[in-house]
């Protein structure tokens, strides 16, 4: 199992999910090949969470700026943030046995 920490950014932005789920299964699905590793070096899932939400929150806050909240996405203005994302802040942390065992005893309880 494995966290990473989000900043939450303001406003509700419309395609957000359909971005992430395409990134996600782009950066799981193959290695595009672009900008690297983005969590320390290790490939697969850490390495595309890293990888999505830097773009999602480039993307976020590129149309924060322009539009203000809520306005369309900044796709094609962010195209430079999609292909190589800068992953500085979003690396995931593995979580320990104890952390995990607790994460599976509360989704037991769902």
């Amino acid at each position: 199992m494995w966290t990473l920490h989000i900043p939450r950014l303001t406003g509700a932005y419309t395609g957000t999910g359909d971005l992430t789920a395409a990134l996600f299964l782009a950066h799981l699905g193959s290695d595009l090949g672009l900008g690297g590793a983005c969590s320390g070096g290790a490939t697969g899932l850490p390495d595309a969470m890293a990888k999505v939400s830097a773009s999602v929150a480039a993307v976020i806050r590129r149309t924060l700026a322009a539009a203000g909240p809520g306005g369309e996405l900044r796709l094609v203005q962010s195209k430079a943030d999609l292909e190589r994302p800068d992953c500085a802040a979003f690396v995931p942390e593995r979580l320990g046995d104890d952390a995990v065992a607790t994460a599976r005893a509360a989704l037991s309880l769902l």
